[in-house]
C-alpha cells in the first residue's frame, strides 16, 4: 500500500505541476496580447511640431484658410484646391459621353433603316413570288388555250375533210339525178365554210 501511495503522490504532483505550467502560459499569452493590442500608460505625452495633411485629391492650392499654430476642429475648412483641372476632365468626359450617345443614336437609326430595308426586300420577294405564280398560271392558261385551239383546228380539219368527202361523194350522183343541185350547192357551201 505504501508503494501505491507514493505512485499516487507522484501522479498528483505531476498533474499539479502541469496545471501550474498551463495556467502560467495562458496568463502570459493574455498579458502579451493586451500589451500589444491595447497598450496603456499613465505618463504618456504626444508632441508634434509638424503634421502632414494629405487631401483626397491633388492639385494646386488656391487658398489656405488656416495660419501657423492655429487650433482647428474636425470639419473646419483648411485649404481650397484649384477646381479647373477637374472641371476640364469632367467636361471632356461629358463630351465623350455625348459623342457616344450620338453614335448610339446613329447606330439605332442605321439598324432601323436596315430592318426597314429587310422588310421592303421581303415584301419585294413575296411580290416577285406572286408574280412568278401569276406568270406560271398565265403560261398554263396559254398552254390550255393552245390545246383548245389545236383541238378546234383538228375538229375544223375533220369537218373540212368530211365536207370535202361528202361533196366528192354526191357530185357524181348529180349526173345520175340521185341528188338535187341544191344538195350539191349545200355540200360546196359546207366545204367552203370549213
Amino acid at each position: 500500500m505504501a508503494v501505491r501511495l507514493s505512485n499516487a503522490k507522484k501522479r498528483s504532483g505531476r498533474m499539479i505541476s502541469f496545471a501550474v505550467i498551463a495556467y502560467t502560459v495562458a496568463i502570459g499569452a493574455v498579458a502579451l496580447h493586451r500589451a500589444n493590442f491595447s497598450p496603456r500608460t499613465d505618463d504618456a505625452e504626444v508632441f508634434a511640431n509638424f503634421i502632414g495633411i494629405a487631401s483626397q485629391v491633388d492639385g494646386p492650392i488656391v487658398r489656405l484658410y488656416v495660419k501657423d499654430n492655429q487650433f482647428v476642429k474636425k470639419g473646419d475648412l483648411l485649404l481650397e484646391i484649384d477646381p479647373r483641372p477637374y472641371e476640364y476632365v469632367l467636361k471632356h468626359a461629358q463630351s465623350d459621353r455625348d459623342a457616344l450617345e450620338g453614335q448610339i443614336i446613329d447606330r439605332s437609326r442605321l439598324i432601323t433603316a436596315q430592318t426597314s430595308g429587310i422588310a421592303v426586300s421581303q415584301a419585294g420577294s413575296r411580290n416577285a413570288d406572286a408574280n412568278l405564280k401569276r406568270t406560271a398560271a398565265s403560261i398554263d392558261e396559254a398552254r390550255a388555250a393552245v390545246g383548245n385551239a389545236q383541238a378546234g383546228l383538228a375538229r375544223s380539219e375533220a369537218d373540212l375533210a368530211y365536207a370535202t368527202s361528202n361533196l366528192h361523194r354526191i357530185e357524181p350522183l348529180l349526173a345520175e339525178k340521185f341528188v338535187t343541185v341544191d344538195q350539191v350547192d349545200q355540200a360546196r357551201t359546207q366545204e367552203e365554210k370549213r
